[in-house]
């Protein structure tokens, strides 16, 4: 297991008959580092491809970075267990390499910790009363995970993610398909009206290099003719029936409301548009 903080080791890329070597070194995180904060960086001269990779007991990859500078997998917090460490890229036996190991605290309940790239690894947005609220931080071209477990009837929510590093957020399902995607106002992502049901709810942050919170706030119960978001693509359009009367908003500018209604024969149609004065929408 790990012992202390600051551990380094050294190795290069030197021999391989094909050109590419494999460095591979395993360690273990015991009871006593579970669940604390690692940080893990690979350093080399620069100018030669190097990949590092964390990898779980199964040999599934947890995280990999690629690149010809220095690669760092922070705020780590994994899970007790058996890790390997893969470093990989052209040979280059004069071109040496560095592994850092270094131990933080313990991670906070309410701060996103990493690996979370995917949705199966996933941070919690930890429950604030009726409302559920995280905090995270963004390193270089980063993208953060998390679940909002839902309780209760379904209901409009309001979901803000509101940092400098944000720049995009996406409401995705189970398997990672895309249900919505916003991009920041003024340093806040919004996604209004977003109708969720009970279960999970996973939304990915991407951005680079600072500090951001996510927040999902509870508005209600929609009304029987309310829009329900996400419906901004032809797969999620809302059905509307002839002589049905639908009613909605648009709050951000790239906001788009979808509907979609049958008809048995040829025939003309009348479909009206009624906005508030000054709003600029179009059908």
């Amino acid at each position: 297991p790990l012992e202390g903080s600051g551990v380094s080791l050294t190795g290069r890329l030197a021999t391989a008959p094909v050109g590419i070597d494999i460095d591979t070194y395993a360690f273990t995180v015991d009871t006593d580092l579970a669940n604390h904060l690692i940080d893990i960086r690979l350093i080399w001269q620069g100018g030669a491809t190097r990949q590092l990779c964390l990898v779980d007991a199964s040999g599934a990859d947890l995280r990999c970075a690629t690149g010809e500078t220095g690669h760092a997998f922070n705020q780590l917090a994994l899970p007790e267990g058996d890790y390997l460490l893969r470093v990989s890229g052209p040979v280059d036996a004069a071109n040496t390499y560095m592994i850092r190991i270094d131990i933080g605290g313990e991670a906070v309940d309410d701060f996103e910790v990493e690996p979370n790239d995917d949705s199966a690894h996933a941070s919690t947005v930890m429950p604030d009363g009726d409302s559920f609220r995280s905090a995270g931080r963004m390193f270089e071209q980063d993208i953060d995970y998390f679940r909002i477990s839902i309780g209760g009837d379904p209901q409009l929510w309001l979901i803000e993610v509101t940092g400098d590093a944000v720049e995009q957020v996406q409401l995705v399902d189970v398997n990672g398909r895309q249900l919505a995607q916003v991009t920041p106002t003024d340093g806040v992502a919004s996604l209004y009206d977003a109708y969720l049901l009970q279960g999970d709810t996973i939304l990915s942050v991407a951005g680079s290099d600072g500090d951001y919170t996510v927040t999902a706030t509870p508005l209600g119960p929609p009304e029987p003719l309310f829009e329900l978001e996400p419906n901004d693509g032809v797969d999620r359009s809302q059905p509307i029936t002839l002589g049905e009367r639908r009613t909605g908003r648009i709050v951000t500018t790239s906001d788009v409301d979808t509907y979609r209604f049958s008809l048995q024969n040829d025939t003309f149609l009348s479909v009206g548009l009624d906005v508030a004065a000054g709003a600029t929408n179009t059908l």
